[in-house]
């Protein structure tokens, strides 16, 4: 509360006070302002966007997702038939435990960054041909749909993923699965973000990563907005102290 105060000066009783326009109030006409002060705006955007990067750093050390591939025989041979190719629980048991384990993660993540919501995006390799059975399942021509099909597949495989991440308690209104098959490498992406209107947070480059580490004293992955500034300082980038 201090420092809030400390960024909007408050006149004393009995003391004018003027705007920049001008206008003259006396003490007795003002009342705590509804707005919040500029400096105070900018603190806490400045600490949001810190918890952003923290969870986005977080979800990138996270081992990826493994499926089965939906042209392997023993995919199309399982209880859930092609199906499986979306199915978290892999058919070997040691990747389904790895599985359970990369959710459970990721939902630790997003639960501990309450404020942040998350965009679970899906892809997929891009074979000369896609999978018939895939493509009929789907009820799709593996020739000419085949961006269709890719398309669905990534889809399904992301949606897998936030129903598993709901289980582990996260609300679904943080959650929205994106796709795009065809992208060369079949992977699902956590990524954060302080709202689904806004890009996401951008790769670190590795000078930042260092310089932020040492202002990181107790390597806890927390830094007050003081520790942030100098931080920005030593990278020569301009900040606004006021």
């Amino acid at each position: 509360v201090g420092q809030c105060w400390s960024l909007y000066r408050v006149p004393h009783r009995g003391e004018d006070f003027k705007r920049s326009d001008g206008i003259t109030y006396r003490w007795h006409t003002l009342s705590e302002p509804s707005h919040k002060p500029r400096g105070l705006k900018r603190e806490r955007g400045e600490e949001m966007w810190m918890r952003e990067r923290r969870a986005a750093h977080a979800l990138q050390a996270v081992a990826p997702i493994e499926f089965n591939g939906a042209r392997e025989e023993q995919t199309k041979a399982s209880a859930l038939g092609i199906a499986q190719a979306w199915s978290l629980d892999h058919l070997n048991e040691e990747t389904r435990t790895a599985n359970t384990k990369i959710v459970s993660q990721v939902a630790a993540v997003l639960i501990r960054f309450p404020e942040l919501v998350c965009e679970v995006h899906g892809e997929t390799t891009d074979p000369p041909m896609c999978d018939t059975d895939l493509a009929k399942y789907f009820g799709l021509d593996p020739i000419s749909q085949h961006t269709e099909v890719m398309d669905m597949l990534a889809r399904r495989r992301a949606e897998a993923c936030v129903a598993a991440l709901v289980s582990c308690g996260v609300p679904k209104d943080r959650l929205r699965a994106t796709f795009q098959g065809g992208q060369g490498e079949q992977r699902v992406s956590f990524i954060a973000r302080s709202s689904f209107g806004r890009p996401a947070m951008p790769a670190p480059r590795p000078e930042a990563t260092a310089v932020f580490a040492t202002y990181d004293k107790d390597r806890s992955g927390d830094m007050d907005v003081a520790e942030l500034r100098a931080a920005l300082q030593s990278m020569g980038l301009p900040v606004d102290t006021q």
